[in-house]
């Protein structure tokens, strides 16, 4: 049966009005993407713009995109998760048309008035600002909660602003901003706040002499938790997957990196608007860069089954010591028949470890396990005695790399003990005062470890695991040491 045509709507409101209703309409859907799939706030906010769209007189063809974009077909055994995203992919697709629609009445007013003002252009508004004691905003005698100003590194006052205050600083223009800010940081209202995962959660807008005559640089900052972090990935690996993503597909989005140097002090993506635009137009690109995430999150995900990647936080006066002898976990793994390439990376306080097999059908999970072998090694009390009777270089050479990372700790250990022998938490900053040396303990907080069964021979001969701690190893040193083999030539 063919669909009933849609009536031309009449209109019932101004186009000025109805930019300013379907503008903050956009605001409010960046509320959304966080909220149930059947939340009633998602159906509110559509019939709401739906009538808004009717009321503002909008083409037949604007109403029939944004009902396509209602449709929503749940299918059995449909996850929240796959719901929500659904449902969030038809909120991209109705705020699209919602901009759409803006873009359309703005040029009715250009046409009646061609020599008013630009409609996108939003007049100041008379504000009075100022810093308590608090240094929070104050404007026009009102304190702004969850604001806060501070000097930048070359003297560039950096308006911040989260919670409660983002409603307020929504409807500023960039004019109103720039005479007391450098740069204005924003909280993006919905971003999820995840200790273990990555998210665009900051909004920068560059107010400070710009590289282009008449525009304002916006930056979408990508936000983490360093301390946290324990993803088979680095933070730079998160940029790399940005520049290839935005290579890949068409966007108005340029990567962006505050220090050409390192990702670690800012990065994500970046757009320039008109400098006669506000903090709502700024915001409301958002929904643009919605649509990218899953893009990025599909390159991070094929380059994570790829090799195997650990985080570690390593203390300062052993991190040498145990970067050098992760490093020689290649050459363990060659005299075990498996050749790999590794890969160290610094950022922050984090030492970033990456294995990647040169066959891609090397299976990962034989390169984790040697790896747990391996950095269990040091604190095996038979080790050094079972070694000393093999005369391969391959063992000797191993021997020796554990020797000296034992030795290096006991060095660190006895330069602590003097520097704080008065002190009675000396061993505040390097957890092997207590003769254990381990280096798991040292990868950061809450990363998952695999589950085991009651106990499940990993390498034939010489491995078992026993349940709930893959600290309580079985190891077969003899065996294990005689598959050593150091293949010259």
């Amino acid at each position: 049966m063919a669909r009933k045509p849609i009536i031309q709507p009449r209109r019932t409101m101004s186009p000025q009005k109805a930019i300013m209703i379907l503008k903050k309409l956009l605001g409010e859907a960046m509320a959304l993407p966080g909220e149930a799939s059947e939340s009633p706030k998602r159906s509110q906010w559509t019939n709401t713009a739906r009538g808004a769209l009717e009321q503002a007189g909008v083409s037949s063809s604007v109403l029939e995109s944004f009902d396509s974009y209602q449709a929503f077909i749940a299918y059995s055994g449909q996850t929240e998760q796959e719901s929500r995203e659904q449902m969030n992919s038809s909120l991209s697709g109705m705020t699209a048309v919602l901009q759409s629609a803006i873009a359309q009445l703005g040029w009715e007013i250009e046409e009646e008035e061609p020599a008013t003002e630009p409609t996108n252009a939003v007049r100041p508004a008379v504000s009075k600002f100022g810093v308590n004691e608090a240094e929070k905003v104050v404007v026009n005698g009102e304190v702004w909660e969850g604001s806060s100003v501070r000097t930048g590194k070359h003297e560039f006052r950096i308006g911040r602003f989260s919670g409660d205050s983002v409603s307020k600083v929504w409807n500023l223009s960039f004019e109103d901003l720039s005479p007391n800010f450098d740069v204005v940081e924003i909280a993006i209202p919905g971003a999820s706040k995840d200790l273990h995962d990555w998210e665009f959660s900051w909004l920068e807008i560059i107010l400070s002499a710009s590289l282009r005559e008449g525009q304002v640089q916006l930056a979408y900052r990508v936000e983490y938790d360093l301390e946290f972090w324990a993803k088979q990935f680095s933070i730079s690996d998160i940029a790399t997957a940005i520049e290839k993503t935005l290579a890949r597909h068409s966007t108005p989005f340029t990567y962006w990196q505050r220090d050409e140097h390192t990702c670690i002090e800012g990065f994500g993506v970046s757009m320039w608007i008109s400098r006669k635009g506000s903090v709502q137009s700024a915001l409301i690109e958002v929904s643009e860069l919605k649509r990218l995430v899953p893009l990025i999150r599909a390159e991070l995900v094929d380059r994570d089954t790829t090799a195997v990647n650990l985080v570690f936080d390593f203390p300062a006066p052993i991190k040498s010591a145990c970067e050098q002898y992760l490093l020689y976990f290649v050459q363990f793994l060659s005299d075990l028949g498996i050749e790999a390439n590794a890969e160290l990376k610094t950022e922050a306080s984090k030492v970033l470890f990456s294995v990647t097999p040169v066959d891609e059908k090397q299976a990962l999970d034989q390169i984790r396990e040697a790896l747990r072998i391996y950095m269990g090694l040091p604190l095996a009390p038979d080790f050094a005695i079972t070694a000393s009777q093999f005369r391969d270089v391959a063992v000797s050479q191993l021997q020796a790399n554990v020797l000296h990372l034992q030795s290096q700790i006991m060095l660190a250990k006895a330069a602590m003990e003097m520097k704080n022998a008065t002190l009675e938490a000396k061993d505040a900053h390097i957890a092997l005062l207590q003769d254990r040396i381990d280096l798991r303990n040292f990868q950061p907080k809450g990363q998952p470890e695999a589950a085991d069964s009651d106990k499940e021979e990993l390498v034939k001969d010489v491995l078992s695991v026993k349940k709930y701690d893959f600290k309580f190893l079985e190891i077969n040193f003899p065996e294990l040491l005689r598959k050593l083999k150091r293949r010259m030539g």
